[in-house]
């Protein structure tokens, strides 16, 4: 059991504004406003929310809480954002007993959150357990194709997802105004590229090139920052992830996908996934790397 270093619980924040982030805020390791941190894992220190409720956050731009510290634990939570909802964020970070209320913007569950902020460009370890998505309303594929009920939308920073566990998720039926676009795309991004223009626009990459970012990130293997070669590295990692008994009562419009844009030689590598919905395996134990 980790202590917490910061206890936040029964807090109501309402109607969060649009700022490109959370209006809940505990721990993160996020660039300052006067430049790069010298002390990265300074507030590397546990973190708890616990019976807290985010109603009314309706518009693009104003995510779910952000919380990095390892071994942080978010429980009992009422969160309604339209963009990015519960992000799992958090090595070692336990997630339970959350409701959703979800718009279009983003993913209702979100793995990594672009890479941006997160510690050593790491999570792992983090389990997700009784996650109930009440209201779901994805009208589209959002802006780059790529809507979904989980995410990753990584930036090919070299990003480890490694153990990470999403289960018992329940989803509400069409009948309560529910729309899914489609259950998980988990991948990485890459600059605009023809070749990928059927399967997105690829819009979101200004949040991986952007110059704020690549001050503690490098783009590896070129495509606006690398080396072109990629060195052996891969643009992501995702290992050992599993999405199980999810219950989902609204029939997505679109296959889920598994999707590598990174252009170069630095490959987007999957091992060892499991997802199953309805108890029914979309992939077992899947390994490789795209293209497969």
């Amino acid at each position: 059991m980790f202590p917490f270093a910061v206890d936040v619980s029964e807090v109501t924040v309402g109607w969060g504004a649009k700022r490109g982030d959370g209006a809940v805020r505990l721990q993160f390791n996020r660039v300052p406003l006067g430049g790069i941190s010298d002390k990265p894992e300074s507030n590397n220190q546990p973190a708890r929310l616990y019976d807290v409720k985010t109603p009314g956050t309706w518009v693009g731009a104003s995510d779910g809480p952000r919380v990095t510290a390892d071994g942080s634990e978010l429980g009992y939570l009422y969160l309604h954002h339209s963009d990015d909802n519960l992000k799992i964020d958090s090595t070692a970070g336990f997630y339970h007993h959350i409701t959703l209320v979800q718009g279009n913007v983003g993913s209702a569950i979100e793995l990594g959150t672009y890479g941006i902020g997160i510690r050593s460009n790491t999570v792992k370890d983090a389990h997700a357990r009784g996650i109930y998505i009440h209201r779901i309303a994805q009208a589209d594929g959002q802006d780059d194709d790529l809507g979904s009920v989980l995410g990753t939308r990584t930036c090919p920073w070299g990003i480890l997802l490694q153990n990470i566990t999403v289960e018992h998720v329940r989803i509400s039926s069409a009948e309560y105004g529910n729309a899914i676009t489609s259950i998980f795309n988990v991948g990485t991004l890459g600059a605009p590229d023809p070749k990928y223009k059927s399967s997105s626009n690829l819009d979101r990459w200004f949040f991986c090139s952007n110059p704020w970012w690549l001050g503690n990130n490098t783009i590896v293997g070129g495509g606006g920052g690398g080396d072109g070669g990629g060195n052996g590295q891969s643009a992501a990692v995702l290992s050992g992830l599993v999405f199980k008994e999810w219950s989902v009562g609204t029939l997505p419009r679109k296959q889920s996908e598994l999707y590598d844009f990174h252009h170069s030689k630095a490959v987007t590598a999957f091992q060892n996934l499991t997802i199953t919905v309805h108890n029914i395996s979309f992939l077992n134990n899947l390994s490789g790397t795209l293209p497969l």
